[in-house]
């Protein structure tokens, strides 16, 4: 095939680019038979690296390879057909001919090749520039991650971004403490290879998942893969499409969320949010779509979620933002730097943190709020009265044996999972008040002014409810297991009667009860 005349290019990648062929076989053949060799070999890299693991040197030299194959491409054929119009129009000129087509070929290359500058600048830099920063900067945009095993062993916490070499450390640590049954997903995401990768060991170790805070974007695709997968009261997860070098990557999060096992109509709502939005489900949802195999209390994992250094402020910092436990600190300084320093370790340990809270509630938050509560404003200790009739009631009604022990032994654990939501929060909220609130006396009263007041109380109680189960609350230590109930029943009318009293003599009856109940409990 002969195309003008004869050259000293006979190499045909140098006679196409010195224009060479003529314009159609420039234009036409050339141009679509070198777009369909580019879109192949770009195909075969995407696909080789699809079955690969997710590995940030690879992905690098891919994206390096795809944009100078791009841009190569696009020059050289701008250039070799420029240069073929060019030639196609001085000819047609020098013929007295039209020289529209090799014009309009010309005009069609200017648009080209600004359409080649604008996809470099939109999407070849920002996708070099953040490749580069994943292989070789340490992936500055995600957070650094941190693992620790807890509970002897048994439990392993993921916090921070996911980003290359966890997976490969998370098996490391796994070898080294083969009895992990549970994994902590805390983590705001990261790399959507390196969460394949990750769910891979777990699915392979047939382990549970859990989330005690929260497992957002590409995490979401780990914590699938738990045999079991475990929500924390208050935590979430988190979805939407991911995103590479500001471009929405939803094709890749959509397969991967398949991969993981996510049900296709979950994940079409899922991916509806963009990679700027964030989904969370409610836990209705979640569960409908098989997402998670519940929700669970702080008592059933390690304490997780904080990512705490030790030996550092960071705990106590975490718990001032606690507006309970700020209020310990402002009424007992050295009570709340115990606190701190106890959950520190217990934390670290791997205890649970409904544990961790409940002994720190019971060892050094509740013998602070019973030493003060006998000397508070009349108000709080009104308020105090009718928060323990209010928990006396709701308590006896599911379970009158776990009211009496509350009330007479101050056994607790049991009958505080039996309150309901709002009654906690009352209680939570009533002690901040009473630890910031000045005290309002200095000692409590005396028996002289007290007994007068009970026994009118006493009184009153008879008349509402007889004598013989007034003798329950006289004789409390003595009541049988039918009279549970009946003994609840009055505890709760006592502190409302208490709070019925006009406020001089309620003020001067709860407290001394209250400081009784504080010597009786120790």
């Amino acid at each position: 095939m002969t195309d003008g005349p004869t050259s000293a290019h006979t190499n045909f990648f140098s006679r196409f680019w010195h224009g060479e062929y003529s314009l159609p076989v420039s234009y036409w053949l050339v141009s679509v038979l070198g777009n369909v060799i580019v879109v192949a070999v770009i195909g075969v890299l995407t696909a080789t690296l699809k079955v690969a693991d997710f590995n940030p040197y690879a992905l690098a030299a891919y994206v390096f390879l795809m944009w100078l194959l791009l841009v190569g491409w696009g020059v050289f054929h701008l250039v070799g057909v420029w240069r073929s119009a060019a030639r196609y129009s001085r000819e047609k000129r020098s013929q007295n001919k039209s020289a529209i087509w090799g014009i309009l070929a010309q005009i069609a290359l200017v648009v080209g090749g600004i359409n080649l500058v604008s996809e470099v600048a939109k999407d070849g830099v920002p996708q070099l520039r953040e490749i580069w920063e994943v292989a070789f900067e340490n992936d500055p945009s995600i957070p650094n991650y941190t693992i620790r095993v807890m509970r002897s062993g048994t439990e392993l916490e993921i916090a921070g971004g996911l980003k290359f070499g966890l997976a490969d450390d998370v098996a490391k640590l796994m070898r080294a403490s083969p009895q992990v049954k549970v994994v902590h997903l805390n983590s705001v995401g990261g790399r959507i290879g390196e969460a394949k990768t990750l769910a891979h060991l777990i699915r392979t170790k047939g382990l549970t998942t859990y989330t005690s805070s929260g497992c957002l974007s590409a995490c979401t695709i780990a914590f699938a893969a738990g045999h079991e997968r475990w929500l924390k009261v208050g935590a979430r997860l988190g979805f939407h499409r991911g995103s590479f070098a500001g471009q929405e990557a939803g094709d890749a999060m959509r397969t991967a969320m398949l991969e993981a096992g996510y049900e296709r109509a979950f994940v079409d709502l899922a991916m509806s949010y963009p990679s700027d939005k964030m989904w969370y489900p409610s836990v209705s949802e979640l569960q409908a779509a098989h997402v998670i195999s519940g929700e669970v209390d702080n008592y059933k994992c390690a304490a997780s979620g904080h990512n705490f250094r030790p030996g550092t402020d960071d705990v106590a910092a975490a718990m001032r933002k606690n507006p309970l436990y700020a209020a310990m600190e402002q009424a007992d300084a050295s009570a709340f730097a115990k606190f701190a320093s106890q959950y520190e370790q217990r934390y670290v340990e791997g205890v649970p943190e409904g544990t961790i809270l409940d002994d720190a509630y019971n060892q050094l938050l509740l013998p602070l709020i019973r030493l003060r509560l006998p000397l508070a404003d009349t108000q709080i200790m009104i308020d105090y009265a009718l928060l323990i009739a209010d928990q006396y009631q709701s308590i006896g009604a599911v379970d009158p044996e776990a009211c009496y022990a509350y009330s007479m032994r101050g056994e607790s654990r049991k009958a505080v999972r039996l309150l309901g939501p709002e009654l906690k929060q009352r209680e939570v909220e009533l002690n901040e008040r009473l630890l910031i609130a000045p005290l309002a006396r200095t000692a409590a009263p005396s028996e002289q002014e007290v007994k007068p007041l009970s026994h009118k109380v006493r009184e009153r109680l008879v008349v509402h409810y007889g004598e013989a189960n007034v003798r329950l609350l006289l004789d409390a230590d003595k009541v049988r297991a039918g009279q549970y109930q009946s003994y609840c029943r009055m505890a709760v009318a006592l502190f409302r009667e208490f709070t019925q009293l006009p406020t001089r003599e309620a003020a001067t009856v709860l407290s001394a009860l209250f400081k009784e109940m504080s010597q009786d409990s120790k």
